[in-house]
């Protein structure tokens, strides 16, 4: 209760930094499109640039009046590259903390790591596992989605039924990091096909789709990126 005192004056008193501004074209457009729609798709190579900003646009529209986001939701598949960590000691923050590692670029941009830490610890940064997604509904947040390429089909439907009231919602997503086993269905396909029905029907979408296409990473990225494609792309030839 505290704590949640402490952030709605802080919140009041709050004053706007300078808007993000993208590092590329495709990322401009994908920055001004969290602030136009309710949700926003990103679909990019590593390096386009798809979890930065609406890191960055989460904390401010939670620390400005102007918007009624009272908590940021952070959710990434339980998958993880390589051995399992296992068990991790600690208060809340520190056993999310090698979870929350692809948001903080962004977070740090605009906040210290006590406030951070603090914010983590008193649940106004909610990481949630897919495992615990059910029941919950979304209102008053902003919903980060990380790894979507790594989405069931059935989690992705579950998230796109927790949609409240005043929610934004970001789902990022490279299907070219896809790690699901082999005949598993990727929860993007879900998207692609509403996207197909969208489009047939002329419907108006809540959504806006990002095709990230440019590198803000690093130009040895971008160089790594295309030649691990044309090697990829020899061996199914062969």
């Amino acid at each position: 209760m505290r704590w949640e005192m402490s952030r709605r004056m802080y919140k009041q008193t709050y004053a706007t930094p300078q808007k993000l501004v993208g590092r590329s074209t495709s990322q401009q457009r994908y920055i001004n499109s969290v602030y136009e729609f309710n949700m926003v798709i990103a679909e990019g190579d590593a390096g386009t640039g798809k979890t930065f900003p609406p890191s960055v646009i989460a904390v401010d529209m939670l620390n400005d009046p102007r918007y009624p986001v009272e908590t940021i939701q952070l959710v990434r598949p339980n998958i993880e590259l390589g051995d399992p960590i296992g068990f991790l000691k600690g208060d809340l923050y520190e056993k999310m903390a090698p979870w929350l590692v692809p948001f903080m670029d962004g977070f740090e941009h605009r906040l210290k790591k006590p406030d951070i830490r603090n914010m983590v610890n008193n649940e106004v940064i909610v990481p949630v596992p897919t495992a615990f997604l059910r029941g919950r509904t979304w209102n008053n947040c902003f919903v980060i989605v990380d790894e979507a390429q790594n989405l069931r089909y059935e989690e992705m439907k579950c998230i796109l039924r927790r949609i409240g009231n005043d929610c934004k919602l970001v789902i990022c997503a490279d299907l070219d990091q896809c790690d699901l086993p082999d005949g598993v269905a990727t929860g993007m396909k879900l998207l692609y096909d509403i996207d197909d029905m969208v489009i047939e029907k002329g419907y108006r979408p809540p959504y806006c789709w990002n095709d990230l296409e440019e590198s803000v990473r690093s130009d040895v990225c971008e160089w790594f990126g295309q030649i691990i494609k044309e090697v990829e792309a020899e061996k199914v030839v062969s």
